[in-house]
């Protein structure tokens, strides 16, 4: 009944009547949007993946023994009311804010896909925690390796975006399931993924362990669970030649900064170092969007203690440029990016006396994370 439903239903309520007067997708959008039964056997209701669902009403699903409602709606199977299918951050600009385009999105899936162990294989079952509209979402079902990739996110607004940009640009589009869930009520059972995959998302999350704990449930023997996000020894780097910046300036018979400059530079300082800075004041992180940055060794500690087998970070990039790169980076969100070419002797010194030993030791700001059952 559960596999009829979804055959039924996606079609039906998703839209893609619509798309089939545009030639360029009829193609892409004739028969089943997805593989149906793939997807359903991952679910962790054992009653409603056994075809024991009952009809709820207006089209949707509700299971008998847990009580879960399933609806379909433009393209998105729903596992929570709608009405709290919702993000606080649909009130800005999210594409704009994230640089979401097609070309990020391609090369943010290769970043990911050098990351996958060769031994877990081909025909992948991926599921993308946090997806939102889908910048890494649009190609990851694209790379050759994936075999199904579910991505899930608690905004049905950000994931009906997704769901667009997936139907527009991905080669293979019957290879993404989009799902509406809260990260608390993962709706999947024991063992079902490969690979987990969170683009700066585990730093949004106040109790990131639990999380850790329950995609440790999900995946398979052998899978991994990638990550990236900011990391505490590169952002101390950047916070420490910005600041020898301002100090070198302050001091300089010829400055190059102003006073108001020097304090926004210094502004992006107690950015990068806010971890110290709420250390004393735990409660502050409930406020804050971007609630950590992490200490690596501390979450080989964590990935341990959860009973996860192993657990690496690696650099997102190479380190080159005496971390100048870095710190354009940083900069470049208030403004001052320009600047940095002044000091680049800071850069030079550290490039020639630190990094040409050192290199491969030191950390860049942001991390691949990589946990494996």
């Amino acid at each position: 009944m559960a596999h009829a439903f979804l055959r039924e239903n996606v079609a039906r309520l998703s839209g893609i009547g619509g798309l089939l007067a545009n030639a360029d997708t009829e193609e892409k959008t004739a028969g089943e949007p997805f593989d149906v039964g793939r997807f359903v056997a991952k679910l962790g209701c054992r009653c409603f993946a056994g075809n024991a669902a009952a009809l709820a009403g207006n089209g949707d699903r509700a299971c008998d023994r847990c009580g879960r409602t399933v609806s379909v709606r433009d393209g998105v199977i729903v596992f929570i009311p709608p009405e709290n299918a919702f993000n606080v951050l649909e009130k800005a600009d999210y594409d704009a804010a994230h640089g979401v385009d097609i070309a990020t999105s391609r090369s943010l899936s290769r970043l990911y896909a050098n990351h996958i162990p060769e031994e877990l294989g081909n025909d992948l079952d991926v599921v993308e925690i946090g997806s939102g509209t889908g910048l890494l979402t649009a190609s990851l079902g694209d790379l050759p390796r994936v075999g199904q990739s579910v991505a899930l996110d608690i905004s049905l607004a950000f994931l009906r975006t997704a769901h667009q940009r997936v139907m527009e640009h991905s080669a293979n589009p019957r290879k993404t399931v989009l799902a509406c869930a809260d990260l608390n009520d993962l709706p999947f059972g024991e063992s079902v993924f490969d690979v987990v995959v969170g683009n700066s998302i585990l730093h949004h999350i106040m109790d990131y362990g639990a999380l850790l704990s329950r995609l440790r449930f999900i995946l398979k023997d052998g899978g991994v669970a990638l990550f990236s996000e900011p990391c505490q020894q590169g952002k101390s780097l950047v916070a420490f030649f910005l600041g020898l910046m301002v100090q070198h300036d302050r001091r300089s018979a010829k400055p190059v900064l102003d006073e108001g400059e020097r304090k926004r530079i210094e502004g992006a300082i107690s950015v990068l170092m806010r971890e110290r800075n709420v250390a004393s004041r735990p409660e502050l992180k409930l406020k804050m969007e971007d609630k950590h940055i992490f200490m690596t060794g501390k979450l080989a500690e964590m990935a341990a203690d959860l009973g996860y087998a192993g657990f690496q970070s690696r650099n997102t990039s190479a380190v080159t440029d005496g971390y100048r790169k870095f710190a354009e980076n940083t900069l470049r969100v208030v403004g001052l990016h320009d600047r940095v070419a002044e000091f680049s002797f800071l850069f030079e010194e550290f490039q020639d006396k630190y990094l040409y030993f050192f290199a491969d030791q030191t950390e860049t700001p942001h991390q691949i994370l990589i946990f494996r059952k």
